[in-house]
């Protein structure tokens, strides 16, 4: 298998994981952010939160292919309680 479609294959891994996305809509400026718990630095924005969404995908994709690109370990999904509210919940 060659490195490329090793990486691939990681990357897609990653996708099928439930990771938590907080999306949040800001007011002031009339736009929605949203970003994924356990990946640092992985936010996105968007006029609708469907947008959002989608910009959100594209950036986790981004994230986990730079992480495997620099060899750095991607943390796994948090995985809470029933009927609990994830610790971090604030966007950043």
């Amino acid at each position: 298998m060659t490195l490329r479609r090793a990486g691939l294959r990681r990357l897609k891994q990653h996708f099928k994981k439930p990771y938590w996305s907080l999306i949040i809509f800001d007011k002031e400026s009339q736009t929605y952010t949203g970003r994924i718990l356990e990946l640092p630095g992985c936010i996105a924005q968007g006029n609708t939160a469907e947008e959002v969404y989608v910009n959100l995908q594209r950036a986790r994709k981004s994230w986990v292919e730079a992480a495997l690109d620099l060899g750095q370990t991607i943390p796994e999904p948090i995985v809470y309680e029933k009927n609990t509210t994830p610790p971090d919940s604030h966007p950043a």
